[in-house]
């Protein structure tokens, strides 16, 4: 998704890092072309243009190439996704919820879960291709989420990260930063955490707040999604699955609150189809999750709507050109600490509900 936009909050939370490290808060502004009224609009979007351009001018300015990773390490996260997390009753639980409110702080941002083999796996997907071709952007990311939980659950720590960029520099400024061993050059990026870590009750536990945050969060992803239907209807299979429900076209439209006929008019309209919007949505679930070697194919066909590896195989092939063993196949390096794990025995847990087949779906 080119053109994305972050939220003012988060926008200003990457500012007062670079500022902590050094950096001129006036000539960032001037030279990113960013006013301070538009920060001080909680409801603002920045483009993402502009982000890029703080991270450029803090490293002219500090002469820094670490400055993305630097900051998210200096970063003291604010925002619902932070205070989600915070509120929540368990880690798990925050988990889901930064995975469903994602798009709040960037909207081409997807967080996907699962727990396989003892691990559970956050990976990060910055969407936009301009963001993700920046190690900044990406390091920064890693950084803010990761700095996020572990001010929200204190004492909780990776046992692995692996990054969407080549390796730049010493590896070992990556680790220090991390605190755990990382490996460079994956499609995605990916927190690993020892599933145990989920039980914790992260500090500012309360039922009663986290569900205020989350109506005001689902207020907020409503108006950051576009109006298009194919980026809503894309965004409810989203859930769908994450819920474990087949997303089927019936249950997409009422939850768009709109008519089956309707529904395929609009995107029909848009030179789109249901079916094709939710296979994109799917293959896109399907190639994160399989960056992770511990889960199963059977588990991450069931995350995605099919009952059978079989149908699975056959429905990626399409998608993709390649069978789901062959794109594994093709996925750099193996491993949390670069040696090839076993096969995983764990499912997985799709966000938010358990693991179940689903059946291809209509």
């Amino acid at each position: 998704m080119a053109g994305s936009t972050a939220s003012s909050i988060n926008t200003t939370d990457l500012l007062d890092a670079l500022v902590v490290l050094g950096a001129d808060r006036r000539r960032l502004l001037t030279g990113a072309g960013l006013g301070a009224e538009l920060l001080a609009d909680p409801d603002a979007r920045v483009p993402s243009a502009k982000i890029l351009n703080l991270f450029r001018l803090a490293e002219k300015q500090l002469r820094d190439p670490f400055v993305g990773l630097h900051a998210g390490r200096r970063v003291h996260p604010r925002g619902p996704l932070f205070y989600l997390l915070f509120s929540a009753r368990r880690l798990s639980e925050g988990f889901d919820l930064l995975a469903r409110f994602a798009r709040v702080t960037l909207d081409s941002q997807r967080l996907t879960v699962a727990i396989a083999g003892g691990e559970a796996s956050l990976t990060i997907d910055l969407g936009d291709p301009d963001l993700r071709e920046s190690h900044h952007a990406v390091d920064y990311a890693i950084g803010a989420i990761l700095e996020g939980i572990r001010q929200a659950v204190p004492g909780t720590q990776p046992v692995g990260v692996d990054v969407a960029h080549p390796m730049i520099g010493d590896r070992a400024e990556a680790e220090r930063a991390y605190g755990c061993p990382v490996r460079f050059g994956f499609k995605r990026s990916v927190l690993r955490f020892a599933s145990a870590a989920l039980k914790r009750t992260p500090a500012g536990s309360n039922p009663a707040i986290a569900a205020q945050i989350k109506t005001s969060s689902a207020a907020l992803l409503a108006r950051v999604t576009s109006d298009r239907a194919e980026d809503r209807a894309a965004d409810v299979i989203r859930l769908l699955l994450v819920d474990g429900i087949r997303p089927d076209r019936d249950i997409v439209a009422r939850r768009l609150f709109m008519g089956e006929r309707t529904l395929k008019r609009r995107l029909q309209d848009e030179g789109t189809t249901f079916k094709k919007v939710r296979d994109r949505v799917r293959v896109e679930t399907a190639q994160a999750l399989l960056s992770n070697r511990q889960l199963k194919v059977e588990s991450v066909a069931r995350s995605v709507g099919f009952a059978d590896t079989a149908s699975f195989s056959k429905a990626f092939a399409r998608w993709s050109g390649v069978s789901p063993a062959r794109y594994r196949a093709g996925l750099p390096a193996r491993g949390v600490f670069g040696t090839t794990p076993r096969s995983g025995r764990g499912r997985l847990r799709p966000v938010g509900g358990a693991s179940r087949s689903l059946g291809a779906g209509r």
